[in-house]
């Protein structure tokens, strides 16, 4: 909740800067190749953020009623056996909540730096924007790692 919020704030707060025409999709080279208005930037903006909560929160919060048949685990029928199923469970929602922080947590560095793009002359995506992609995407990489090697015997 504390990313959202801090993403609300800096989101509204520079709104009032923003040209009505500005850059809402960045090509090669971080220069803009779509167009639309400060309010569309910022729904899609807001919408990004929800989705992701939405979906790593919300299926989080229904792990515990999902049918065996939902789940795809390597040896499925030992993780879901009676005395390990709320442990792995348990494990898998944790897990999707943090992979929700950190999804948030890009998708609140990607307001910013889209936000502070267009505030900029000549639109243009940083070069720093590249470095945080990576980031996340390395992240991922770990958290899918982790979450391989967790449901390993």
């Amino acid at each position: 909740m504390l990313l959202l919020t801090l993403q609300a704030w800096v989101a509204l707060r520079l709104w009032p800067e923003l040209p009505e025409r500005v850059a809402m999709h960045y090509g090669a080279g971080g220069r803009p190749d779509r167009w639309g208005s400060s309010e569309s930037l910022l729904n899609v903006m807001f919408l990004m953020s929800g989705v992701v909560v939405v979906c790593c929160h919300g299926i989080a919060a229904f792990i515990a009623r999902l049918p065996v048949s939902m789940f795809n685990l390597p040896d499925r029928d030992y993780w879901l056996s009676p005395e390990r199923a709320d442990a792995t469970r348990n494990a898998i929602a944790t897990r999707l909540v943090v992979f929700g922080h950190l999804s948030l947590l890009f998708t609140c560095g990607l307001t910013h730096v889209s936000l502070a793009a267009n505030l900029s002359s000549p639109v243009r995506l940083p070069p720093s924007f590249g470095y945080g992609l990576a980031a996340y995407l390395v992240l991922v990489v770990v958290w899918v790692v982790l979450l391989w090697r967790r449901f390993q015997r």
